[in-house]
């Protein structure tokens, strides 16, 4: 496990750092690949997988924001905490987000089931 792979604000909720600690022990010692949905997800190697064997083609932005997601997966992300992730020092809107995670449900082919979103705050990502 690397040093600053995840952190919380002060003042946080213990099930939140319980649920956050649990995705990140799954993220560096669970088996290579995880089901998920219909997928197959090797978080160390950032690929997704269809269960027929084919990857799926994500770009940068779009596995940055699906692992950023996945790495928190059950937990509600505000539009900020995503925007600030995914593209750091780059300029984004949450114009800019939507539609990223449009293209990423239509690459998973979700409903809004596996992406949940969180009106008027941001996105969850469904455990599958």
């Amino acid at each position: 496990m690397n040093n600053g792979d995840d952190y919380l604000t002060k003042p946080f909720n213990p099930r939140e750092l319980i649920s956050r600690i649990n995705n990140l022990l799954t993220i560096h010692y669970a088996d290579k690949e995880a089901q998920f949905y219909e997928f197959k997800v090797n978080a160390k190697d950032k690929i997704i997988k269809s269960n027929d064997g084919n990857q799926l083609s994500l770009t940068k932005t779009e596995r940055r924001l699906f692992f950023y997601m996945y790495e928190n997966r059950d937990l509600i992300l505000t539009k900020n905490q995503i925007i600030d992730y995914v593209w750091q020092f780059e300029s984004a809107s949450e114009n800019t987000l939507n539609a990223y995670v449009k293209k990423l449900r239509t690459k998973l082919l979700d409903s809004g089931t596996i992406i949940e979103t969180i009106y008027g705050i941001g996105y969850r990502l469904n455990g599958g």
